[in-house]
């Protein structure tokens, strides 16, 4: 009785190994990303503004990490009232950079809540990438308004 030998097994187990991972590398998408940076803008003689409830750092930038086309990253702060009367806050942005990074949806979950001196409200900040935003670093600004109640 003749052995056929281990030869042409090993050689297809090899083929099928190396085409099975050809198959899954060309499956993986490519994923786009960008890297937005926000400086925020507000009274400071009416307001502080913390990334945590203890107050001890106070939030003057955001560095929103990496950012992916067609997703959204959010960040906490926690705004005072550091004034003597009752306020209700506003937010907007300005300062695209470039003007191309406008298509990014900015927004929050403030409610509106009228904050008395001293009261602290939590405030997340969401930044929506959509699918037509171009990659690369981006910056903008957000303005915290006040208007006394």
């Amino acid at each position: 009785m003749k052995s056929i030998g281990w030869r042409p097994v090993l050689l297809c187990l090899v083929v099928f190994s190396v085409s099975v991972a050809m198959a899954v590398a060309i499956s993986v998408p490519s994923l786009s990303f960008i890297k937005p940076r926000t400086t925020i803008t507000y009274p400071s003689a009416q307001l502080g503004i913390y990334s945590d409830v203890g107050k001890t750092s106070n939030v003057t930038s955001i560095d929103w990490g990496t950012c992916y086309i067609g997703g959204s990253n959010s960040k906490v702060v926690y705004v005072v009232d550091t004034g003597n009367v009752d306020e209700v806050l506003s937010f907007s942005v300005a300062n695209w950079n470039p003007a191309s990074a406008s298509v990014l949806q900015f927004t929050t979950d403030y409610n509106g809540t009228v904050l008395t001196p001293n009261q602290m409200v939590k405030v997340t900040f969401i930044l929506t990438i959509p699918s037509n935003a171009p990659t690369g670093p981006f910056s903008f600004n957000i303005i915290v308004n006040v208007t006394g109640q």
